[in-house]
């Protein structure tokens, strides 16, 4: 539960080099299937944005997830700057949202018992109606 325990998250992210990480052959081929006019929608389950950084416009991938791509509030929900959020992650300290004052500022992911985002809820029937879907991953 992140809104009891946001250092738990804090902490973890903290190892998590954000930038370290590059897109694969297989993520520039899902952008290669969507430059030559073929992919409909990508539906991935992973936080890493590796798909945007391959090249992938935003409005072709679906994070069932949610990503680390952004921050906001989770009561009021307003967004906030990915810098100053990374900035308290490398330091150790919570970020608070200046509104609400006390409520900690959480990644734009989906911690266990959270609904899956809209977008994924949006565009599930695009699974029933594709001629092919590709399942990549060792999950």
């Amino acid at each position: 539960k992140f809104k009891e325990s946001p250092e738990m998250f804090y902490d973890f992210a903290k190892e998590f080099n954000w930038d370290e990480y590059d897109p694969t052959p297989t993520h520039y081929f899902i952008s290669f299937l969507n430059e030559k006019g073929l992919l409909q929608m990508n539906f991935t389950q992973n936080i890493d944005c590796l798909e945007l950084k391959s090249g992938l416009p935003e409005e072709k991938l679906v994070a069932a997830h949610g990503n680390l791509s952004g921050a906001h509030c989770p009561r009021c929900k307003q967004p906030k700057p990915l810098a100053n959020f990374k900035k308290h992650v490398n330091e150790g300290t919570i970020y608070y949202c200046e509104n609400c004052k006390k409520m900690p500022v959480k990644p734009t992911v989906v911690f266990f018992g959270e609904n899956l985002p809209p977008k994924f809820f949006q565009n599930m029937e695009m699974i029933g109606s594709s001629d092919l879907g590709i399942v990549i991953g060792s999950s």
